[in-house]
C-alpha cells in the first residue's frame, strides 16, 4: 500500500506587538500626552471627527490589555491586576486577558477572587477544557480536592489528549485515596508521552506511592512496569510486570509487556513463554469482554482468531497470516481493527520490523502520533534502514511540537534517502520552531530544488527569511508563491507585511486589499491594512479599515 504523503506545516506568524501599532495610532491621533508617555493613558473619541466611541473602545481594551501583558512578564503583579480590570471594563469577552488576570490574582494571594472568577468563566465557556484545568490547578493547591477532581474530570472529557492533565488529576486522586482512578490515569500519561523521560518518572513516583498503600493492586504494578520500560529499566520492568501476573495470571497485557522486555534483554526463551501466555490467554479474554459488553464479536477477536489447540505457540507463520490480515484491514480503511491484527502478529512474533511499521503506519492514519511514534521506533531499532518508519517517525515528531527529535529523525531518513522534497521542508519547519532560521532557509532550499512549483514551500522560506531581516529576499519568495498560487489569502498577507516593513505602505495597502478580498473576515489582516494606510498619510481610509476590523 502506499505510504500517507508528509505535509508541508506552515511556520507560526511572527506579527509585532499590537502594542506597538496602538501606541503609533493613538500618538498620530494626538489623543496620547506627550508629556508623560510611560502613563497608560485611555484614548479619548474627541480628538477626530467621524472616530466611532467602539473604535477608542477598542483601541483602549488594547491597550490596557498590552500594559497589563507588560506588567505580568515583568512580575508586576498587583499592576497586572488592576490594569486588567480595565481592558475587561471595555471587553468582558477577551478570554485570554481573564485567564491572565485569574493568573495575577493567584501571584497575589487573591485565591478567593481567582475561584469566583473562573466559576463566572466556566459557566459561560463551558467547553474550554483549558480553563477546567486552571480551575483544577488552583483548587488543587489549595487543597480543596473534590471541586479540583471534579475539575480535572471535565477538563479531560472535552480533551484527553493532554498528558499534564491525566498526571494532575492521578495526582488528586492519591488525596483521596481513589486507586481506581489514580493508576489509569498515570498509564494514560505514559501512553501519551511514551519519550518523555520527565512524564515516565512523575508517573513511577505517583504509581509507587498506590503500591504502598495496595500492594496486591495487580493493575499497579502493571502500571509501575510500563514506567520503568519507558525510562529504559529493564531489569525492573519485568519484575514488576511478573508481580502483575503473580497477582492475576489472566493479565494480558502484563504478560505481552513482559515478553516485550524480555525480548530486549535477549532473554529469547522467557520472552516466547510470556508471548505464549498472551496467546493462550487472548482469545479467553476476547469472549469474556463480549459476553460482558453484550456486543456482537469483531472479527479482530474471536472470528478470526488462531484457535488455541491449533496454534499454541506464536509461530512466524500465525504472524504472517495476521499480518496480511492487518494490511488488509489497512487498505479498506479499518484502522483499529488493522491495529488489532498487527498486535496479534507481534504477540505471535514481536522481532519484526515490517509489523511494527505497518502498526504504525494504522496509528498515524488515526492520527494517534504518540503511539505511532512509539511503533516506528520499535521498527526502526530493529532495522534502522526501514525508510518508511524513519519518514512517518519524523513527521509524527513534528506533529507531536518535538521538534529536536523531528530534526534527528529527518536527518537519518534523508541520510537514506534525500530525494523527498516534503521530508526537507518539513525539516525546515522544525528548524524554523527552534529558531534556527538560516539552517530552516537551507533546508527549504533544498526541498524547492527538489519541488519548485510548490507555493508553500516558497512562502515558508520567505518567513525565514523575514525573521532574519532579509526583507527584500523575503519579499521575492512570496511573490513566487503567488505567481504559483495567487489564491492565497495568508500569502498576500505575509507579502503585505514585508512592504510595510520596506516602508513601501501604499503596496502593502494593496496587498492586504487582495488578502481581505479573499478572506474578508479576517480581523488581523484588516488592523495591519489599517496602520498600513495610517503611515501612508490616508487616516480616514485608515480609520474605515479599523471600524471594518471592529465589525468583523
Amino acid at each position: 500500500m502506499s505510504l500517507p504523503s508528509v505535509g508541508s506545516n506552515q511556520p507560526p506568524e511572527h506579527s509585532a506587538s499590537s502594542s506597538a501599532q496602538i501606541d503609533l495610532l493613538i500618538r498620530d491621533m494626538g489623543s496620547q500626552s506627550t508629556k508623560d508617555k510611560s502613563a497608560p493613558t485611555t484614548p479619548t473619541p474627541t480628538s477626530f471627527k467621524g472616530v466611532t466611541r467602539q473604535t477608542f473602545q477598542h483601541l483602549g481594551h488594547a491597550y490596557w490589555r498590552d500594559q497589563g501583558d507588560h506588567f505580568f512578564a515583568a512580575q508586576l503583579w498587583d499592576k497586572a491586576v488592576m490594569v486588567y480590570e480595565q481592558a475587561l471594563k471595555l471587553q468582558p469577552d477577551d478570554l485570554a486577558t481573564w485567564k491572565n488576570y485569574c493568573s495575577a490574582l493567584e501571584k497575589i494571594g487573591r485565591d478567593a477572587a481567582a475561584i469566583q472568577a473562573f466559576n463566572r468563566l466556566v459557566k459561560r465557556y463551558p467547553q474550554d477544557a483549558d480553563l477546567w484545568y486552571q480551575r483544577g490547578k488552583l483548587l488543587s493547591r489549595i487543597k480543596d480536592f473534590e471541586r479540583a477532581m471534579s475539575s480535572y474530570e471535565q477538563a479531560l472529557q472535552l480533551n484527553a489528549y493532554q498528558a499534564q492533565i491525566w498526571l494532575e488529576q492521578g495526582a488528586i486522586a492519591l488525596q483521596l485515596e481513589r486507586w481506581e482512578v489514580a493508576i489509569p490515569s498515570y498509564i494514560r500519561v505514559l501512553q501519551l508521552q511514551p519519550e518523555s523521560e520527565e512524564m515516565g518518572r512523575s508517573a513511577l513516583a505517583g504509581i509507587e506511592q498506590v503500591i504502598q498503600a495496595q500492594p496486591q493492586l495487580a493493575m499497579a504494578w502493571y502500571g509501575r512496569g510500563l514506567a520503568l520500560m519507558q525510562l529504559d529499566q529493564s531489569q525492573a520492568a519485568t519484575a514488576s510486570f511478573a508481580r502483575a501476573v503473580q497477582l492475576n495470571p489472566n493479565y494480558v497485557e502484563a504478560w505481552f509487556y513482559q515478553g516485550l522486555v524480555l525480548q530486549r534483554m535477549q532473554q529469547w526463551q522467557a520472552a516466547i513463554e510470556c508471548f505464549t501466555q498472551v496467546s493462550l490467554l487472548q482469545p479467553v479474554a476476547d469472549r469474556l469482554a463480549a459476553s460482558d459488553s453484550n456486543r456482537t464479536p469483531s472479527p479482530t477477536t474471536d472470528s478470526l482468531s488462531p484457535s488455541v489447540g491449533n496454534a499454541p505457540h506464536p509461530t512466524e507463520c500465525a504472524s504472517t497470516d495476521w499480518m496480511s490480515q492487518g494490511i488488509t484491514f489497512l487498505q479498506h480503511n479499518q484502522l483499529q481493527a488493522a491495529i488489532d491484527s498487527f498486535d496479534q502478529a507481534l504477540a505471535a512474533d514481536a522481532d519484526r520490523a515490517l509489523v511494527w511499521a505497518v502498526r504504525g503506519i494504522a496509528l498515524f492514519h488515526q492520527a494517534n502520533y504518540f503511539q505511532a511514534i512509539a511503533s516506528f521506533e520499535e521498527a526502526v531499532q530493529l532495522n534502522p534502514k526501514l525508510y518508511p518508519a524513519l519518514l512517518l517517525r519524523s513527521v509524527a515528531l513534528y506533529r507531536t511540537r518535538q521538534y529536536e527529535l523531528a530534526v534527528e529523525s529527518f536527518d537519518q531518513a534523508l541520510g537514506l534517502r534525500s530525494d523527498r522534497a516534503e521530508a526537507w521542508s518539513d525539516r525546515g519547519s522544525a528548524l524554523f520552531h527552534l529558531g534556527q532560521y538560516r539552517a530552516a532557509i537551507f533546508s527549504y532550499q533544498k526541498a524547492l530544488k527538489l519541488k519548485p512549483q510548490d507555493a508553500q514551500i516558497w512562502c515558508n522560506q520567505g518567513v525565514a527569511l523575514e525573521q532574519i531581516g532579509r526583507y527584500e529576499a523575503a519579499l521575492k519568495r512570496y511573490n513566487q508563491a503567488l505567481k504559483l498560487q495567487a489564491d492565497r489569502a495568508q500569502v498576500w498577507r505575509y507579502r503585505g507585511r514585508i512592504l510595510s516593513k520596506l516602508k513601501q505602505y501604499r503596496r502593502a495597502a494593496d496587498s492586504f486589499d487582495r488578502a481581505l478580498k479573499l478572506k474578508p473576515d479576517d480581523y488581523v489582516t484588516w488592523q495591519e491594512h489599517s496602520i498600513a494606510l495610517m503611515q501612508a498619510g490616508e487616516l480616514e481610509a485608515s480609520i474605515g479599515s479599523l471600524t471594518q476590523a471592529l465589525a468583523t
